[in-house]
């Protein structure tokens, strides 16, 4: 009897270590059958229910022929967890991934090179966005396949343009006229933010904005003027600076604004928007989406999505400029941690993740899906003549206008560069309690030296390995 028993616990331990053994082959999916799926960031509330729809329409119509089912897993705070799940081997499977910090991974090793599974599925990568494509590429291979595609522009509250247009019939009022297609150039884009403040003054409705100066989406100006703030697109040993025509005439139209309290401070939320106490604020897909569905409708209820507006000087745009933002979107991307962890097992979940990431950017019914569910533009051109996004006005405005825009700077560095400095210079432009009358030549010139030095030893301290 004793030694029967003894018999059954060295059955039992054996089997755990196998199975223990087996686990440590493939992050956090293990051997399990589920394919296991993380997103974050923005995928959180109603974004991360609609993503979650779209996977279970996966899960019921091609789990199948995929031969598994895929788990999503919302991870609120994903940039503190997918970090450290690198470290012990718990990554998951497939991630949703914004394209724009590819390059941090990617630099690391972190993510798996995606090209030659790409070249054995027979993929065409230039039936892609091509600003897309390459903000998911580092050091000219793909490793983040673009899902879709999100321009930054502006929404506008068009019965205010309308009631301003009645208004300005009559010389005298002090309104001028607005294009009903929106601001075409930063002057004219000055132009709205006057009249809306002028519009919400004599309405006597003082907590309003006209534009909400601290959700300026400074990237999106730099886009439509052709700029970029580094002096490479994606080299790591390229420089900062902001000492340009481009960016102190940006500085000129925050504080042009600010100077007749376009905005009110704490009034800037996309709820504002739908309640009619803000008339104009930046925008991507999934902002248009939310204000679509507290609408009911897009154009026909009084709102509409406009290209960015182009960088001019005195109305005359500049060289290099066009109307169209910040090229904003995600991609799938699969992370891979330490090389002893790179089993066979592990590269049988890569296997599964690709067949995912395949199917989804290749299959129509999927894309179009896509679209019915999350509510952005596929990242592959021919989805600009899907009925679903040519129905949807905002989406058919991105889809026209998305080769205009275009991508932060790839560096590594440039997530925390943005973070750490850029993000809070912005802030001390729109800080209420330093009044327009101090920005002085003086001020200025002294703001963008310190900026680029912040910048600059910055980057050098990345590059030198001092900061991670």
């Amino acid at each position: 009897m004793k030694k029967r028993i003894m018999a059954c616990l060295c059955g039992i331990l054996l089997l755990a270590t196998a199975v223990g053994m087996i686990g440590c082959g493939g992050g956090s999916g293990g051997n399990s059958g589920d394919l296991v799926l993380w997103a974050g960031g923005q995928w959180i509330g109603e974004d991360a229910e609609n993503l979650q729809d779209f996977i279970d329409y996966v899960n019921e119509n091609y789990s199948g022929e995929l031969g598994f089912e895929v788990k999503l897993e919302i991870k609120e705070n994903l940039d503190v967890i997918f970090p450290t799940s690198l470290t012990n081997n718990s990554q998951p499977d497939l991630l949703l991934w914004g394209r724009n910090q590819t390059a941090e991974y990617a630099s690391t090793d972190n993510f798996v090179n995606l090209d030659s599974y790409i070249e054995d599925a027979d993929i065409d990568l230039s039936e892609f966005y091509e600003p897309a494509l390459r903000e998911g590429t580092y050091n000219d291979s793909v490793y983040v396949l673009p899902m879709d595609v999100d321009p930054w522009g502006l929404i506008i509250n068009m019965e205010i343009v309308r009631e301003i247009n009645k208004l300005a019939d009559d010389p005298s009022s002090g309104y001028v006229a607005l294009s009903e297609d929106g601001p075409a150039t930063w002057s004219e884009f000055i132009t709205f933010g006057k009249m809306f403040r002028k519009y919400y003054t004599d309405k006597n409705q003082p907590v309003s904005s006209g534009y909400p100066l601290t959700d300026m989406s400074y990237h999106s100006f730099f886009s439509s003027a052709g700029w970029s703030f580094m002096s490479d697109p994606t080299s790591s040993s390229a420089t900062a600076n902001f000492d340009s025509d481009v960016f102190r005439d940006f500085i000129d139209v925050f504080l042009e604004m600010r100077s007749v309290n376009v905005d009110c401070a704490g009034v800037g939320s996309q709820t504002e928007f739908c309640n009619g106490s803000l008339a104009m604020m930046s925008a991507s897909s999934y902002r248009c989406r939310y204000v679509s569905n507290y609408f009911g409708g897009d154009k026909v209820n009084g709102w509409k999505y406009v290209a960015q507006p182009a960088y001019d000087v005195d109305g005359e745009v500049q060289e290099g400029a066009k109307r169209g933002g910040l090229m904003g979107g995600f991609g799938w991307a699969i992370p891979q941690s330490g090389e002893q962890y790179r089993t066979e097992a592990f590269y049988e979940r890569v296997d599964m993740a690709w067949e995912f990431i395949r199917l989804t950017v290749t299959e129509d019914n999927l894309l179009k899906n896509w679209v019915n569910f999350c509510g952005s533009i596929p990242a592959l051109e021919k989805a600009q003549n899907f009925e679903e996004v040519t129905g949807t006005q905002y989406l058919a405005e991105m889809a026209e206008i998305a080769e205009n825009c275009d991508i932060r700077p790839q560096q590594y560095f440039v997530q925390q560069l943005d973070a750490q400095f850029i993000a809070p210079a912005m802030q001390e432009l729109t800080d209420l309690n330093t009044p327009v009358s101090n920005w002085t030549t003086e001020k200025l010139d002294d703001f963008i030296r310190r900026l680029n030095n912040n910048c600059n030893d910055f980057i050098e301290m990345s590059n030198s390995g001092l900061v991670g």
